[in-house]
């Protein structure tokens, strides 16, 4: 077998416990300066987004990321959440992100190379299962999965809508059926309009998705027995998995159908090209 070099020896699998507490104790320890904690404490009033929370404190017992004081290293302190999921690891990496954004906006040059450090190797940690940190219109930073089709897309539509779709791949919406229901509603009306245009560019893929929005509970009331003209009792009776799965489908879907638009675009510019070059 080769033997591997010193970068593929550096890379390993995402211990989520492990990364939770060394971020924390970077965050929560300092030898030498007021620990980002403290700082992240002093600052807190100012964080717009802190809602009714009066402190980081009340913040981190909300959330269940409390540390207390060790027994085996004197002052310092010690995380006290365990059994670290990549859920718990990614509400924390999100709570702490946001923290990181607001000392930047007050502590840039004090504090810039340990906001830096705890910023990188959450980033790294989001890389390595395929997440990313995205920030909203607004400047709240998110996490979102990895998904190719979304960033393309992104790009292509009016900003409130790009939020929506972004956050279709937020982690706490797995399993959230009223959530992507609602992002599925909002897309398949954007999508409305350019509904003649899509049916000359791909008729089979349109009538699919908006088929779909229709009979699957998104626009209409599908699992209403009572109601026997928009009853669809085959969706009524999936699972809970099944019917989250086809909501994916549809996303992907209303994804394509942007894309789709976009391709014609370009087809039509490079075939413009095509004829000048004909030009003579």
């Amino acid at each position: 077998m080769a033997r591997k070099n010193f970068f593929e020896l550096l890379e390993r699998e995402i211990d989520f416990q492990k990364e939770y507490e060394k971020i924390e104790d970077k965050i929560i320890n300092d030898e030498l300066m007021l620990s980002l904690e403290a700082v992240i404490e002093k600052d807190f009033s100012d964080w717009p987004f802190r809602g009714n929370f009066i402190s980081f404190w009340e913040l981190r017992c909300h959330l269940g990321f409390t540390y207390t004081e060790s027994d085996v290293y004197g002052e310092d302190y010690e995380p006290d959440r365990k059994h670290i999921k990549m859920d718990d690891f990614l509400l924390y990496s999100e709570m702490m992100l946001n923290m990181m954004q607001l000392l930047e906006t007050k502590h840039a040059l004090t504090y810039a190379s340990k906001i830096r450090l705890v910023k990188d190797t959450i980033l790294y940690d989001l890389e390595k299962i395929n997440h990313e940190m995205v920030k909203q219109k607004d400047g709240r930073l998110i996490i979102v999965q990895k998904d190719a089709a979304v960033s393309a897309v992104v790009d292509l539509v009016e900003p409130d809508l790009a939020q929506i779709i972004l956050e279709y791949h937020h982690y706490l919406l797995k399993g959230d059926l009223g959530a992507k229901k609602d992002i599925l509603r909002k897309l398949a009306d954007a999508l409305e309009p350019k509904r003649k245009e899509l049916d000359n560019l791909n008729k089979t893929l349109c009538s699919d998705f908006f088929f779909l929005v229709n009979k699957m509970n998104i626009r209409h009331n599908n699992c209403d027995p009572s109601d026997k003209s928009k009853y669809v009792e085959k969706f009524d009776k999936m699972t809970k998995q099944q019917k989250e799965a086809w909501y994916d489908g549809i996303f992907q879907q209303g994804l394509m159908l942007f894309l789709t638009i976009e391709q014609a675009k370009r087809t039509k510019e490079i075939a413009g090209f095509k004829a000048s070059l004909n030009e003579k």
